[in-house]
């Protein structure tokens, strides 16, 4: 769930049936050689709160799904402290392969699990990459409404309400974490939140 810069306006017109639509994780050499055919649909997440909501999962879940997040067997996780929770995900190589750096490597066009840490060189990458792309973007804080957007620009059926209300909760708030937690995690996730403020502000033309 990562977020693209879109060329479009806030108000379009009922789009062309010659004009196609996507989303998911599509390779940008894929889009490369179509992009005027296409429109990328997408929302974009606060990568602290995605992350956030990652552990609240591993909190509720059985031990076989603690070990397909983490990618080892036998973790030691704290699941009733929620601090030392993301404390402790926070120091798991595979946890920070699978969850940090991801949208960025993704939207620089490279493969979305490393261990080799997100820089700035693939930041880069990737705004140039998503300057590029026609894309609607949604704001996840705003389903509903960029739901409703899409079904009348599309013309699709209405859409389920509430569907903001479906996601997951966080396991805290970014708030509720301890200065020194907060810190460790925007540190951690430093590449996607500059990418995340950069989508969804000054180079964002987001809907809703």
């Amino acid at each position: 769930m990562h977020g693209l810069r879109s060329r479009f306006p806030a108000a379009l017109d009922p789009l062309s049936e010659e004009l196609r639509v996507v989303t998911g994780r599509l390779p940008f050499g894929y889009l490369d050689g179509q992009r005027d055919r296409i429109l990328h649909v997408c929302v974009i997440s606060d990568p602290e709160l995605a992350f956030l909501r990652f552990a609240a999962c591993l909190s509720s879940v059985s031990d076989a799904h603690v070990i397909n997040a983490t990618g080892r067997a036998g973790v030691d996780l704290p699941l009733t402290d929620p601090e030392l929770l993301v404390a402790r995900l926070l120091e798991l190589q595979p946890v920070r392969a699978r969850r940090i750096g991801v949208a960025t490597r993704l939207c620089a066009g490279l493969p979305c699990l490393s261990d080799r840490p997100v820089d700035q060189a693939q930041l880069a990458a990737a705004l140039a990459n998503l300057g590029r792309v026609n894309a609607l973007c949604g704001r996840e804080e705003h389903l509903d409404a960029f739901a409703r957007y899409l079904a009348d620009v599309m013309g699709w059926p209405a859409p389920e309400r509430g569907l903001a209300e479906k996601l997951t909760a966080p396991i805290l708030a970014p708030s509720e974490l301890s200065p020194k937690l907060r810190d460790r995690l925007r540190q951690a996730l430093d590449m996607d939140i500059r990418l995340h403020a950069a989508v969804s502000g000054e180079l964002g033309a987001c809907v809703a």
